[in-house]
């Protein structure tokens, strides 16, 4: 029998930009410049004036994609 997936960190798929910028390691100040630029894919729901979202499978592929370190809180 092959051993269980490792369960997700988060169990929404989307997450608040706090969230994502302790995720990614980040000030939340950085992660809403990279919102500004459109370096990071992010989405607003249900209107397109609402705060940004994050999907936790486009921020592994960014960390992936760009080999950023995470620091570890503690």
């Amino acid at each position: 029998v092959p051993p269980a997936p490792p369960a997700p960190l988060f169990k929404k798929k989307y997450i608040s930009l706090k969230e994502a910028a302790a995720y990614l390691g980040i000030q939340v100040s950085t992660l809403q410049k990279w919102v500004q630029k459109k370096l990071i894919t992010y989405y607003r729901f249900p209107f397109p004036t609402s705060r940004p979202r994050f999907n936790i499978d486009d921020i592994e592929r960014y960390l992936n994609l760009h080999r950023v370190e995470r620091r570890d809180e503690g």
